[in-house]
């Protein structure tokens, strides 16, 4: 089922990962299903998503352009196209999609 895992722990980073990777194997029902992770060791952060193939979700984390905050979210955006346009419009960046 599509969702987010994590944790924040002091454990070694290598065990995080492994722990949110069992988390994520628990909810991959489908083989349709796509996952990933992303770790802050310095912050003790450790998550993972579960998300339809070429969902909005899919393509986390949203990390803005300075690359100094991350969002891994649940759920999906369906912002029309001119939204889209907007934000480039503005200066942001889509990487990924």
């Amino acid at each position: 089922m599509p969702g987010i895992a994590g944790l924040v722990s002091a454990k070694p980073a290598d065990d995080c990962v492994r722990l949110v990777e069992c988390m994520l194997s628990s909810m991959r029902h489908e083989s349709f299903y796509t996952s990933g992770t992303y770790s802050a060791p310095s912050l003790n952060v450790f998550a993972g998503w579960m998300a339809l193939e070429d969902s909005f979700a899919a393509s986390q984390p949203a990390v803005n352009e300075r690359g100094d905050i991350a969002l891994i979210f649940a759920g999906e955006c369906f912002a029309d196209a001119s939204t889209r346009a907007d934000l480039q419009a503005r200066g942001h960046r889509f990487d990924g999609n």
